[in-house]
């Protein structure tokens, strides 16, 4: 079932919960993509590191474990300006990407699980590590655009004014 859920007034998470009935060990999936302004992504590639990653992985017992020790091979990493807001497909475990079984095209990225409830612990903490790092750029970027919007609009008032006395505008 699809969904989408707004991170911030730029930035929105769409996803695609699969269940893949050829997988035994991981048959649980996510397809997901985070959708922004053209602008707000432009800005946010510019201004975040490409290191800021979300890991995650998924103990024997289905409880999704974030942002542990780096050293900790289980622990697979999502980047932040490569993976997410570029929505690169992500291979799960080292297997080619698997299609969207309806449209034969990705979604996103996908990631497979063993137990279901990681699914929507996996959505929680993406949405919690997105927040963390887009809702201060889009808090940014907003006063950005309204300062450039405002600039435009007194040089456009120039213009009238240069128009209304004789000028030729060029």
């Amino acid at each position: 079932m699809k969904e989408s859920s707004s991170i911030s007034k730029n930035v929105s998470l769409h996803t695609n919960k699969v269940f893949f009935t050829k997988e035994s060990e991981h048959p649980y999936g996510l397809e997901f993509s985070i959708s922004t302004s053209m602008g707000f992504k432009k800005f946010a590639q510019k201004s975040i590191k490409y290191y800021t990653a979300f890991k995650f992985a998924e103990s024997d017992k289905g409880k999704l474990k974030t942002n542990g020790f780096l050293f900790d091979s289980g622990y697979r990493c999502l980047y932040l300006t490569s993976e997410l807001l570029e929505n690169k497909k992500q291979a799960p475990y080292g297997k080619e990407p698997l299609k969207n079984l309806k449209t034969a095209d990705y979604l996103g990225i996908v990631v497979k699980f063993k137990k279901e409830q990681s699914i929507d612990q996996f959505i929680y903490h993406l949405k919690y590590f997105l927040k963390k790092h887009l809702l201060p750029l889009d808090e940014q970027y907003e006063k950005e655009r309204l300062w450039r919007e405002q600039e435009d609009e007194k040089h456009r008032v120039k213009i009238e004014k240069a128009k209304s006395s004789g000028f030729e505008i060029r």
